[in-house]
């Protein structure tokens, strides 16, 4: 990276605006001069500014040493045309740093922004201040560093900075291994412990087996006896209800029986009522209406002749009167013929009110002979009564004819009215046997029915139901038991599983654990980086006992001491990085050396590294600056120290040397002259 150009405005001494064109200059060696206070210090670490946004001899910050709101450092570098570039604003005390590209912008503004993007394109600022760039004060000299400043300084020199990252990457890996290690350790614990009992369980589960196979015999058992106990309540209740059904069949077969019997009896008694009644009516025909009927006859024949003769003898007005009231009587009683509905039956021989309208009627038909002339009433009398008696004698004849087929129609009758009843008694008994058969089976099925529950146990169906349930009860237990031991059982193995998992992961994460830790290791400061910096040590020794040769003769030489045995234990070591001075042969520390010793040691150490850092760093540097490095020296070191410069600056490739001296004889042997004055710079 070669410097190109450099501009600054406002910054300690220079109020206005100056720049320096080191293009314009050509390679060589630079001399910056003028007097004290002028500003060489703050022209050559403007370039520091620029990168770093500080002043390596005066530490803080930019806008404590710049003036006004414009202030403003910038430094272009070639190749690629990259422009740093500081504005400061002092009255605010702001600042913005900008890093181009070209026209590419890499910031925008930020400080933080700005000095990642230039750590990563030009390097550390320690690195800067050790190697190319030699302050007024030494600060950040290598020689005045730390033990653990020189090897972190070797480590950015070497390119070992992605090791450490490797390294840091590494230990995260590490923490993160070792704490899913201790997790995978703790959950191991937790599953074995989980899976601790599973023997045990595996041994117990036969029993559970045995215990459930048991179970549901018993419960297959008990539903048994329990289903048989139902069967036999079930069959005992409908025998009872048959039972009932058949008590009650019984009663009513009994009713039909003492029915059929009452029945029966009647049916009995109804013949001989038959016979008993056509009798009556045959004696009453026989006795009662035939004689009855000719007595009627003679008296009314007598009462006629009777009447006649005293007609005949009596014709006076009350015999008038008599038969009008007579006559009127039979009339009214003869009238009854025509309206009596059993006329025309045969009974109605036996009927008197019938007999007695005959009577009327038979009289008043004697009576209406006699009146057209009463005198002459006896004689026909006589005649008419005698035609009537003979005529009611052949009336008589004829019923008694009537009477007779009458009788042979009530014995008729009467014999079918027994034959009815016979026939209606022969039916009874028959109702009367199969009421009593059907009765008495009844009663003897009830009897088989009675004996058969009589016979039977009781079928205790509540004690089996309870059997039944506490067998199930025990069963559903024993399953429960089982169901809790099989998921102990699965949670065991799961844990087993589990645990398996977690020792592979554990045995991963070990593995993990410890060939991250070798990595870690390999690749830290202990490891690759320190033989790195134990190869480098010799080497920028090396490059630096030649600067010191070249220009000193053989009285300086120096090495490195990056481990050192430890004197407790031997074959142990410790890291130690010190530096070896030998004057003519004989080993002096650094602290012993004098402050013109110290810097021909320093500066040939410094440009040592800056020429293995243009070799070996990813930032090759094409400038060197040096601040008054030779003021210590007396004039024949520092001509010397003068040719180490153009050394250094041949064995490097370096482009320029830019330094600051105020000594004629130094700066006299520069190839060009740059001058400060009054806050103005010339080139000459």
């Amino acid at each position: 990276m070669r410097l190109t150009n450099i501009r600054l405005k406002g910054l300690t001494c220079f109020p206005d605006e100056v720049s320096l064109d080191l293009d314009a200059i050509g390679p060589g060696l630079v001399a910056v001069v003028g007097a004290n206070g002028q500003g060489k210090t703050t022209l050559l670490e403007a370039v520091a500014a620029a990168l770093y946004l500080e002043l390596p001899s005066r530490p803080g910050s930019l806008y404590s040493r710049a003036h006004g709101k414009d202030a403003y450092v910038e430094a272009s570098f070639d190749p690629g045309d990259v422009r740093a570039a500081v504005k400061i604003n002092a009255d605010h005390r702001l600042t913005e740093a900008y890093l181009t590209e070209g026209p590419e912008a890499l910031t925008t503004g930020r400080t933080r922004e700005f000095q990642e993007a230039v750590q990563a394109r030009f390097g550390s600022r320690e690195s800067f201040l050790a190697s190319v760039f030699a302050a007024q004060n030494a600060a950040g000299s290598f020689l005045k560093a730390s033990k653990a400043d020189r090897k972190a300084l070797f480590v950015e020199l070497l390119g070992l900075g992605r090791l450490q990252e490797l390294s840091e990457d590494a230990r995260e890996e590490v923490r993160g291994a070792e704490s899913e290690l201790a997790g995978l350790r703790g959950q191991l614990v937790s599953v074995e412990a989980a899976a601790e009992g599973l023997p045990g369980l595996f041994e117990r589960r036969a029993d559970w087996k045995v215990d459930i196979s048991n179970g549901e015999i018993f419960v297959e058992d008990a539903k048994k006896r329990h289903l048989e106990a139902v069967r036999c309540s079930e069959q005992q209740s409908g025998l009872r209800e048959k039972a009932q059904v058949l008590s009650v069949a019984c009663g009513v077969t009994k009713r039909a029986a003492d029915a059929a019997q009452r029945a029966l009896t009647s049916a009995q008694k109804a013949p001989r009522a038959a016979k008993d009644r056509a009798e009556v009516a045959l004696g009453r025909l026989d006795d009662a209406l035939p004689q009855a009927f000719r007595d009627r006859a003679v008296e009314r024949h007598l009462a006629a002749l009777e009447s006649v003769l005293k007609a005949g003898r009596e014709k006076s007005a009350a015999e008038r009167r008599s038969y009008d009231q007579q006559v009127l009587s039979l009339s009214k009683g003869a009238s009854l013929l025509g309206t009596v509905p059993c006329r025309m039956m045969p009974l109605a021989l036996t009927c008197r009110l019938l007999a007695s309208a005959r009577e009327a009627h038979d009289e008043l038909h004697a009576l209406r002979y006699v009146e057209p002339d009463l005198d002459a009433y006896g004689a026909e009398s006589r005649v008419f009564a005698e035609q009537e008696y003979k005529r009611d004698l052949e009336e008589a004849d004829a019923k008694e004819a009537e009477l007779k087929t009458a009788r042979a129609s009530i014995t008729s009758m009467g014999h079918q009215d027994v034959e009815i009843a016979e026939a209606a008694v022969a039916g009874a008994r028959a109702g009367d046997d199969e009421a009593h058969a059907a009765w008495n089976a009844a009663m003897d099925e009830l009897a088989v029915a009675e004996a058969a529950i009589d016979g039977w146990e009781s079928p205790r169906v509540g004690e089996f139901a309870g059997a039944l349930k506490l067998a199930e009860s025990k069963l559903q237990a024993a399953l429960v038991e089982a169901s809790r031991n099989e998921a102990a059982v699965e949670k065991a193995e799961e844990a087993e599983r589990q645990a398996l998992k977690v020792r592979a992961e554990a045995y991963a994460a070990e593995t993990a654990l410890s060939e991250w830790g070798i990595l870690e290791k390999a690749l830290g400061r202990d490891g690759v980086q320190a033989l790195e910096i134990d190869a480098a040590g010799p080497a920028v020794a090396g490059i630096a006992n030649e600067l010191l040769e070249s220009c000193y003769g053989p009285r300086f030489s120096l090495s490195f001491e990056t481990l050192r045995e430890k004197k407790s234990k031997k074959g142990e070591y410790v890291e130690a990085f010190d530096i070896q001075v030998y004057d003519e042969g004989v080993l002096r520390t650094v602290e012993d050396l004098s402050g013109g010793e110290k810097v021909i040691v320093g500066e040939a150490l410094g440009l040592a590294l800056a020429l293995f850092n243009s070799k070996q760093s990813g930032v090759k540097w094409a400038t060197l600056w040096r601040d008054e490095t030779a003021g210590a020296l007396d004039p024949a070191n520092a001509q010397r120290y003068v040719d180490m410069l153009r050394r250094a600056r041949e064995l490097g490739g370096f482009h320029q040397v830019i330094f600051v001296s105020h000594s004629e004889q130094v700066w006299e042997r520069a190839d060009a002259r740059v001058t400060v004055e009054s806050g103005q710079v010339s080139v000459a």
